[in-house]
């Protein structure tokens, strides 16, 4: 469903009740409660928020605004936060259900450009899943696998991406845009993801010998090189100062 709201297009569906009201709260009247801001910088902002007593995640994408040829391209594209919440509705209903919700998106645009965006997800009341638990990395490579078989990648496959829910003690996926896996690449760069994240068991979930993985394994190499971190820092150091690049 859609609706407008001054100049901004809003999505969203019926997954949490008054989710009409949320929006319009969040939008106009900013009466809500932030309970903690988990990131507020050039990149983005993400905030726990509350409204009539449930948490809700609020989050501000802002690279699309901020890097001019991100900025040109949305000209063409639908969006990081509209392209989410399509991608995470699509699969949710085809039963991929341990993926974090994403009740509302909102889109606003300048000269068919993307001036501004949000997304309302779900909170996860738990905690991030351990690399020396072996029950939580049980049910992390279980969740990722599911997800992988949909033909999907995470696309930043680390524990803190992966919550255990405190009452259900079920796996929760978080912060994925949902990409297509062809040639199942991005799936094994999920697990060389995970490798390098302390999950030192990870390649025991996956078949080192395919092309796919010395592919993937390949690319994450090229990436850990002292020169393309060395330029990866700069560039980082150069976009907190302001710099579009």
């Amino acid at each position: 469903m859609n609706m407008k709201i001054d100049d901004w297009n809003i999505y969203y569906n019926n997954r949490i009740t008054d989710i009409e009201e949320l929006v319009k709260d969040v939008l106009l009247n900013k009466t809500y409660e932030i309970i903690k801001e988990y990131k507020n910088d050039k990149r983005s902002y993400i905030a726990v928020i509350k409204f009539k007593d449930k948490k809700i995640i609020l989050k501000y994408p802002k690279n699309e605004v901020r890097i001019p040829q991100r900025k040109i391209m949305t000209l063409l594209k639908k969006g990081e936060a509209l392209n989410t919440y399509e991608r995470i509705n699509k699969y949710k209903d085809k039963g991929l259900d341990n993926l974090c919700d994403i009740y509302a998106v909102g889109i606003r645009r300048r000269y068919g450009m993307i001036s501004n965006s949000f997304m309302i997800m779900e909170y996860v009341d738990g905690r991030e899943t351990q690399p020396e638990k072996i029950d939580d990395i049980e049910l992390l490579m279980e969740g990722l696998k599911k997800l992988h078989s949909f033909g999907l990648q995470h696309g930043d496959a680390n524990p803190r991406n992966f919550m255990v829910d405190k009452q259900s003690n079920k796996l929760k996926i978080i912060d994925t845009q949902l990409k297509k896996d062809i040639f199942k690449i991005g799936s094994n760069y999920d697990f060389i993801n995970l490798y390098y994240s302390e999950v030192k068991n990870a390649f025991d979930y996956v078949n080192q010998n395919t092309l796919a993985f010395k592919i993937a394994m390949m690319q994450k190499k090229l990436k850990r090189l002292k020169v393309v971190s060395y330029i990866k820092k700069i560039k980082k150091n150069l976009r907190n100062k302001g710099w579009r690049i």
